[in-house]
């Protein structure tokens, strides 16, 4: 066992040995940290890359290896040494021809590997299967072993957080292995060289910059000045007098030269300088320049503001840039930009013209403007439109356009129209042909500017600008004013045509609505393109919503069979008429139409559509069916009225025989028979009467209505019926009160209620009752008989008052099935309603709505 006083003296022993390695550390450490300093003092002193690389691989041998290769990857993805340095001469060709004849393999390669992952590595060996090479390739190892590169560190080299190439160094074939300080070593020196090639890489760009910055100010209008703050003094670069525009022998003034820039702009212009060298800053600024000669010219300004050493504003350099002809060109896109939106947005020609003729005086800063628009068969122009600046007076303009025409050559207008050419006048006092010369002198106007309205098959009027100013536009201005004269002319042409289509489709338009038919056409896609009024209506809704729908959306059930309908149609070219059917209507119900079908042509001549017309028949058909039904029921009713008088008139006639044939003789039967013969007579009488008022009904007779006190007329006829009811057993109850009135036609009414009551009687049973009762609802009366009798079936209710309906076919005599038939067709005839409730056992009960009359009238 060590006891602790051998650990102490094997303490003593090593503390030399630590001592020793700890000082190689620090010393190592030291060359480390000097190395990098020089490499980075290296790095740091210039900016040509190739020359500062070879001097850092230089450095690096033999200090941290025995060789050093710095490799750049190029845009191919392929290594570039850049440099190389080692202890022994030639290497660097010797590696380019390797690399030449054996292209580094992407994939195995330690180097392109280091690359691709931005990560270090320790590299043991670089063998024939790192290289592209053919199999068996003899040379390659030969070149492997002439490089002799043993253990190596490679690491990447980055710029902006991306590999850019790699840098590797260590010790010939035999030579010590690399260690982690190497590592570190090489990590280091791989951050410095990164960022010193990305700087190289900047000052390339920026030197291509200032190259290329030169070549263009040297072909730009520009005049660059120096404006010193403290003596107020601006030099300028030597073009400025030409760019200035000023007169010879004129010279430039030492300060702003603000009488040189157009008034409204002065200052505006002032203002930004003067803010700038406040806040010590940069600025850019555009303003107008008036020349000599009168051109006004467009200026751009750059300006910086220089420091001195206490921080204050030194100076002010910078460059004014004629943009006269760049300016021209954005407002002549700006105006036709605008020209087109007011052009095709506005309502109206008037309004359309005067946005436009205000957008280009504004742009331009000329003061008036006017329209001219031919009349070809009277060979002269008219103004349809004009606008004024607020300096020009309102009756100025008004003279100016005071010509209602303007004869073809004459004016400016004129001769503008008939030459199809542009036209600039500068001083419009000394031009002869310009009558209004004293109109436009008196509204302060100088200058004319007026461009040929072109239409397709030439020149359709003039459009005229007039300036406060002799100053000529510039020639861009002038030149692609030709776009805006065209411009104009393709609206007035399109708003011609617009109105002419206009005017065709609302004649064709009155003639289709004319039509008391629905007519609309469709395309293949199904679309409704027009249709009349007629067939709007029969959506319920407007023309407008109608055209331009899909049918999908008005009618989908039925849009697919319509639509394949359609298409057979259009790709047989041959009409398909008559087709009858019947449909739902959009309004509820169900109407019958007839509908035709044709082809119609599209552009190319063939069918490419159908128009349609239908016709509603439902009232014909509805005629048609009514008709049937008439003859329908005149024949069963010829065939029941005829059955029900052969009856009792077989009857008379089979008594009357009896007693001419002896029975008058037979006193025991002969009163007998006399009374069967007078029943029988009653009901032929009752027969006659029936149908004589039902005849009278149908044939649309008129009622003779008065002011009916119904209370009082049922308690008249239940008082006459006392006898029958006793008879039968059977109590009416009356709850109609008095001064109940009605405005009712007495006869008609007393025969319906006797109708109702007679039967509530029939159908009753011994001690039970009948209630009559009635009682106001709003401008209606309803009258109701109710009765505690055998009542009817729910399949015989619905058919009740139809005419010859009985619900037993041994009903009573007299009983024919004429009676509730009546009542119905009298209470329609009055405008009222009738109807039925009833329940087996139970009894029934009927209700009469009547048109009533005021409380307080008489009769």
């Amino acid at each position: 066992m060590i006891t602790r006083q051998s650990l102490s003296v094997e303490r003593r022993r090593r503390a030399p040995e630590r001592e020793a390695k700890l000082w190689h550390q620090t010393v190592a450490a030291h060359q480390r940290l000097s190395f990098l300093s020089e490499a980075s003092r290296m790095l740091s002193e210039s900016l040509e890359l190739p020359k500062v690389l070879s001097n850092l691989a230089a450095l690096a041998v033999p200090r941290i290896g025995q060789w050093c290769l710095i490799d750049l990857v190029d845009q191919a993805g392929a290594l570039e040494p850049i440099a190389l340095a080692d202890v022994k001469h030639g290497r660097l060709e010797l590696l380019r021809d390797l690399r030449r004849r054996f292209p580094p393999d992407p994939a195995s390669h330690p180097i392109l590997r280091v690359v691709r992952t931005g990560r270090p590595e320790f590299v043991t060996s670089v063998g024939p299967d790192c290289f592209r090479a053919p199999p068996g390739e003899s040379a390659l190892p030969r070149l492997l072993r002439r490089l002799g590169a043993g253990h190596f560190v490679c690491v990447p080299l980055k710029a902006n957080g991306r590999a850019i190439g790699a840098l590797s160094f260590g010790h010939n074939a035999g030579g010590r292995a690399p260690s982690a300080a190497d590592m570190q070593l090489g990590e280091e020196l791989g951050l410095r060289v990164g960022a010193a090639i990305e700087s190289s890489r900047l000052y390339a760009l920026s030197r291509r910059s200032d190259e290329t910055l030169t070549r263009a100010l040297s072909a730009t209008r520009m005049v660059a000045w120096n404006w010193d703050l403290k003596t107020g003094l601006i030099d300028r670069s030597a073009n400025a007098r030409e760019i200035y525009g000023l007169e010879p022998g004129a010279e430039l003034a030492p300060g702003l030269n603000l009488d040189r820039i157009h008034p409204a702009d002065q200052a505006r212009y002032e203002a930004t300088v003067r803010d700038a060298i406040a806040r010590c800053g940069d600025y850019t600024v555009r303003f107008r320049m008036v020349r000599h000669d009168g051109l006004l010219l467009s200026m751009e300004d750059h300006g910086s503001v220089i420091r001195d050493e206490s921080g204050k504003a030194a100076r002010v350099c910078g460059v004014v840039m004629d943009v006269t002809e760049k300016k021209a060109g954005e407002d002549i896109l700006s105006v036709q930009a605008a020209a087109a939106r007011i052009l095709w947005s506005a309502q109206t020609v008037p309004e359309a013209l005067r946005g436009f003729l205000k957008t280009v005086c504004e742009t331009f800063d000329w003061h008036a403007g006017f329209v001219w628009q031919a009349e070809p068969d009277a060979g002269a122009l008219k103004p349809i439109a004009s606008w004024r600046a607020a300096e020009v007076p309102r009756g100025r303009l008004r003279a100016l356009k005071a010509w209602s025409e303007i004869r073809r050559g004459a004016d400016l207008p004129g001769l503008t129209w008939t030459g199809g050419k542009a036209v600039w006048i500068g001083n419009l006092e000394g031009y002869a042909n310009f009558p209004r010369a004293k109109a436009a002198r008196e509204a302060g106007l100088r200058g004319a500017f007026l461009v040929p309205i072109m239409g397709r098959a030439g020149p359709l009027g003039t459009v005229e600008f007039l300036s406060g100013t002799s100053r000529r536009p510039p020639p861009k201005v002038l030149e692609l004013f030709d776009g805006v004269g065209k411009q104009v002319g393709q609206f007035l042409e399109r708003r011609q045509t617009e109105d002419a289509l206009q005017r065709k489709r609302a004649e064709q338009q009155l003639i289709l609505d004319s039509v008391n038919a629905m007519i609309w056409f469709k395309d293949a896609e199904n679309r409704i393109l027009r249709c009349n009024r007629s067939a709007a209506d029969w959506f319920g809704l407007p023309t407008s919503r109608v055209e331009g729908r899909s049918a999908y959306e008005l009618f989908p059930q039925d849009a697919d069979r319509y639509h394949e309908e359609d298409l057979a149609v259009i790709g047989s070219g041959v009409p398909k008429l008559g087709v009858i059917e019947q449909v739902d209507s959009p309004k509820g119900g169900r109407r019958w139409l007839r509908r035709d079908l044709v082809p119609t042509a599209g552009a190319s001549g063939r069918p490419a559509g159908v128009i349609i017309l239908a016709v509603d028949i439902t009232e014909i058909k509805e005629a048609e069916e009514t008709l049937r039904e008439s003859e329908r029921t005149q024949k069963d009713f010829v065939s029941n009225v005829s059955h029900e008088f052969r009856t009792p008139v077989a009857a008379i006639k089979g008594f009357t025989d009896t007693l001419l044939g002896g029975a008058l003789e037979d006193k025991a039967h002969r009163k007998r028979f006399v009374r069967i013969i007078r029943s029988h007579a009653d009901r032929l009488a009752w027969l006659v009467e029936d149908v004589l008022t039902l005849s009278s009904l149908e044939a649309g007779r008129e009622l003779k209505r008065e002011a009916l006190d119904l209370g009082r007329l049922v308690a008249e006829y239940l008082s006459g019926i006392a006898p029958l009811c006793r008879k039968r057993r059977v109590r009416v109850l009356n709850k109609v009160p008095r001064g109940l009135w009605a405005d009712v036609d007495r006869r008609y009414l007393a025969l319906a209620l006797e109708n109702l009551v007679t039967n509530a009687l029939r159908f009753n049973t011994p001690g039970g009752r009948v209630w009559v009762s009635a009682h106001r609802l709003e401008d209606h009366v309803r009258l109701s008989v109710r009765d505690e009798g055998v009542g009817i079936a729910p399949e015989h209710l619905r058919r009740v008052f139809d005419r010859f309906f009985r619900v037993e076919k041994g009903d009573s005599k007299g009983n024919i099935g004429l009676g509730l038939h009546l009542v119905k067709k009298i209470v329609e005839a009055h405008g009222g309603s009738i109807w039925a409730e009833s329940e087996l056992g139970k009894g029934s009960a009927f209700h009469m709505l009547l048109p009533s009359f005021p409380s307080t009238a008489r009769r």
